[in-house]
């Protein structure tokens, strides 16, 4: 059991931080850091939570915080997933059929869109599915990535470099180290 599913377990069984303090015989801050992913879960810990809740409301629960995290529904599962992912990714998870708004951004219109769990955006994200403005592309809206629009070439993102000086010779949009892919 992760931290993010043992928080969504008690907030699913309408449990508090302070009923799980009580059962463990342990501070509230303890459990503090067991949802929050600083202290690490442990067996008897995850044993004492359903002694406390009864196998079928844990069972119910469980299944219930595990299926708010895999939607997507869960902001600050979301939020710390997003900060978990290497190489910068970020993560915005589409709500209500809306895009939310990152730190700085200026309100405009929102864009009607279907919702997306968050295993579609993190694996959208890895299969390069994302615009310039790191928005997740619709299939609608989705260009066909076979061609390289900045020189009319067909998709050369491992082209061969004649200089042999790993730099971009052409001006196009890739970032590939052009000698690892030499012909």
């Amino acid at each position: 059991m992760t931290a993010d599913e043992l928080r969504e377990t008690l907030r699913a069984a309408g449990y508090t931080q302070a009923d799980y303090a009580d059962q463990l015989g342990r501070s509230e801050s303890f459990v503090s850091n067991l949802v929050r992913g600083r202290t690490p879960v442990q067996l008897r810990y995850i044993h004492s939570l359903r002694e406390m809740m009864g196998s079928d409301v844990f069972d119910a629960a469980y299944r219930s915080a595990r299926r708010c995290i895999m939607k997507g529904e869960c902001d600050r599962a979301a939020a710390r997933l997003s900060r978990r992912l290497s190489g910068g990714v970020r993560v915005r998870v589409l709500l209500g059929g809306q895009d939310g708004l990152a730190d700085g951004d200026e309100e405009e219109e929102p864009k009607s869109r279907r919702p997306r769990s968050l295993h579609e955006i993190v694996t959208a994200r890895s299969e390069g599915e994302w615009d310039e403005d790191d928005n997740l592309q619709d299939d609608d809206d989705r260009d066909d990535s076979d061609d390289d629009e900045d020189d009319g070439d067909p998709d050369d993102s491992y082209e061969y470099d004649e200089d042999g000086d790993d730099e971009d010779d052409d001006g196009d949009s890739d970032d590939a180290d052009d000698d690892e892919y030499e012909a």
